[in-house]
């Protein structure tokens, strides 16, 4: 709820459908959902619908902060406590590339090349997490997904560009809306396009 502006309106239904027809077209947790279209989150929090009831850690550190990560440069300095008002570098590249599961080219590419996703930089985690998330999910290899979403959704699509601050309920909804109706659109061109290939052949 909280990425479509954090209140009950009158399109609430219609926003959590849209979550719905995203969760069943790429067959992801909610959770990575959310933080694909919203921002990833950073508090841990309780599994009601398990036994028990348990706590479980925030997306954040289960991407950046995993276990397996802990031996690589720059592990401590990608703690929230220390990441806060930090600007982050290309330098960095290695360590979010590893986070990520993807290369450091990779991620340069995304984010500087020609043509890229319109992240702006490296401080746009979230955005870098959606795009790895959403290769993964439909089996795509990261080196051709800028030209892919390109071709398909065109060079001004906001599936993953950095876009302005936001401070109002309505306008975080609004951006929530447009990015996820924007992955909707993809998800299913990507399956037409896999049809009309397996037609052909």
């Amino acid at each position: 709820l909280a990425a479509f502006g954090g209140q009950l309106t009158p399109t609430s239904l219609e926003n959590l459908a849209l979550l719905k027809r995203l969760q069943a077209g790429l067959e992801l947790p909610v959770s990575v959902l959310v933080a694909c279209i919203h921002k990833l989150e950073i508090h841990a929090w309780t599994d009601h619908i398990k036994d028990g009831s348990p706590l479980k850690p925030a997306l954040y550190d289960t991407v950046f902060q995993r276990q397996s990560l802990r031996s690589l440069t720059g592990f401590k300095d990608f703690s929230l406590g220390k990441l806060d008002g930090r600007t982050l570098s290309l330098s960095d590249c290695d360590f979010v590339a590893a986070s990520l599961g993807i290369k450091p080219d990779q991620v340069k590419a995304w984010t500087t090349g020609a043509p890229n996703l319109g992240i702006a930089d490296l401080d746009s985690l979230s955005r870098l997490y959606a795009a790895a998330s959403l290769c993964r999910a439909l089996r795509i290899a990261p080196d051709v997904f800028p030209d892919i979403v390109t071709l398909l959704l065109g060079p001004a699509t906001d599936l993953f560009r950095t876009l302005p601050a936001l401070s109002t309920p309505d306008e975080i909804a609004q951006q929530a809306r447009a990015k996820a109706r924007a992955m909707l659109e993809f998800v299913e061109r990507v399956e037409q396009t896999v049809f009309q290939q397996q037609q052909v052949w």
